[in-house]
């Protein structure tokens, strides 16, 4: 998501002292190497940039409700965006120079916002519109190079992070989610050998539309280490759907439950065939979601002390949680208990040639239909929340004024407003630096 978003981590997504602290932990490893195919804005006067910066308000509060409308705005856009790309070719010229720039825009005024109010704390519907655009756009641009690639140092950290939230959900090796399975043959006949391996990846590829990566294969980049898994990104689609639960109060369906495991599925199965992983390690992690009930031997000092103890990125993250119902629990429980099946097949064939077995449940599950619900899921998600103000301004009129009122309105915005429905309704794609820099 441009240079500074993140990837996933702390408690609060707030714009202040506690929050879009996204600086050190999701910079695009474009930006380390020195901005190579980075976005570049296109430049504008020095007179309209001057006018912008120097953009003054006689009310404050007013001049922070037009950059929060300015904001949201950006984020909705570059959602839109991103998922436009994704139903699509996302290595299309067309669809990424949109996605980039959308992005740029985003990373840009978020800067400046956060410049101008260091202290604010954003409403919960921006906050949870952000953590959709993490998901959307870390879901969509997964499977090429671009901008918004994240650095190595940010998915390794990530990638330890995630590891000790699974750590923590474990607890005991009585938990742990293979603990009941003969997984030696993980250990025994994998990885699979790196030709295959690279006939996975351009598979993959190929299904989902993205151009195939140079036959010598000197440039691949999805199933390397620099690249997003599903794996990666498995805390935020937890922590996203966890947000939705709790702004909405509704429960987890039973469709959603169905996703979310087909999701723990196809991360095992593309660390196995894509990534060439082995052992178990991939699958325990995966499995590592659901309420963490207490056990006979876990008196309550234990209970107390696992709280005090418990990583602070694994707060309320979890949507299949402990404030479940029972009903609710046992469901999501069968759920995962059959993907993790699937899987760790008892036939006779896992045992025999387990590379063959979790080949032929790829081919009965395919990754590009889940990418494809997880789209679908992504689209639906996106619009849960109200469109944002400018969004109904651009059509001339806000919901409850007249369109005098709503003119006499935009007019007392300020140039930053104006400028972007001037803009957007010739068609012309303005830049974060026409917004401030």
């Amino acid at each position: 998501m441009s240079q500074d978003w993140e990837l996933v981590s702390s408690d609060e997504h707030e714009t202040g002292q506690q929050g879009l602290q996204e600086d050190e932990v999701l910079q695009s490893e474009n930006d380390v190497r020195g901005g190579l195919n980075r976005t570049k804005p296109s430049k504008t006067s020095d007179r309209e940039h001057a006018s912008i910066i120097s953009r003054q308000m006689e009310d404050a509060e007013t001049a922070l409700e037009v950059d929060h409308m300015i904001l949201d705005y950006l984020l909705y856009q570059a959602i839109d965006a991103c998922l436009a790309g994704s139903r699509h070719a996302v290595s299309e010229a067309k669809y990424r120079r949109q996605i980039d720039l959308c992005l740029f825009q985003v990373d840009q005024f978020l800067r400046l916002f956060r410049s101008r109010y260091p202290n604010y704390r954003s409403d919960a519907e921006l906050r949870f519109r952000q953590l959709v655009l993490q998901l959307v756009t870390l879901t969509s641009q997964r499977f090429v190079r671009c901008p918004s690639t994240p650095a190595r140092a940010s998915l390794q950290n990530l990638r330890d992070r995630n590891r000790e939230r699974a750590r923590h959900w474990i607890g005991n090796a009585s938990r742990i989610p293979t603990a009941e399975y003969n997984v030696r043959p993980l250990d025994d006949a994998l990885p699979i050998p790196a030709n295959e391996v690279e006939e996975n990846r351009a598979h993959v590829l190929k299904s989902l539309g993205v151009e195939p990566e140079d036959d010598a294969y000197a440039d691949a980049f999805y199933g390397t280490s620099e690249s997003v898994a599903l794996l990666d990104l498995l805390p935020l689609f937890m922590r996203v759907s966890a947000a939705c639960h709790q702004m909405f109060e509704c429960p987890p369906t039973e469709k959603w439950m169905r996703l979310a495991a087909d999701l723990m599925l196809q991360a095992c199965l593309e660390q196995y065939l894509v990534y060439g992983s082995s052992g178990s390690d991939a699958i325990d992690e995966a499995f590592a979601w659901g309420p963490k009930q207490q056990t006979e031997e876990q008196d309550e000092d234990d209970h107390i002390l696992e709280k005090e103890h418990k990583p602070e990125e694994a707060t309320d993250d979890d949507p299949f949680g402990e404030d479940m119902e029972q009903e609710d629990i046992e469901l999501w429980q069968s759920v995962k208990a059959q993907a993790l099946q699937i899987i760790l097949s008892t036939e006779k064939q896992y045992w025999k040639d387990v590379a063959s077995h979790l080949a032929a449940v790829w081919d009965k599950h395919p990754l590009s239909t889940t990418e494809r619900e997880l789209v679908a899921f992504l689209d639906n998600l996106a619009g849960c929340i109200a469109e944002p103000v400018l969004v109904q301004l651009q059509r001339g009129q806000l919901q409850g004024m007249s369109r005098a009122e709503t003119s006499k309105f935009i007019a007392a915005c300020g140039i930053d407003v104006a400028s972007i429905l001037k803009g957007r309704d010739a068609g012309v794609e303005w830049t974060a630096s026409y917004l401030l820099q």
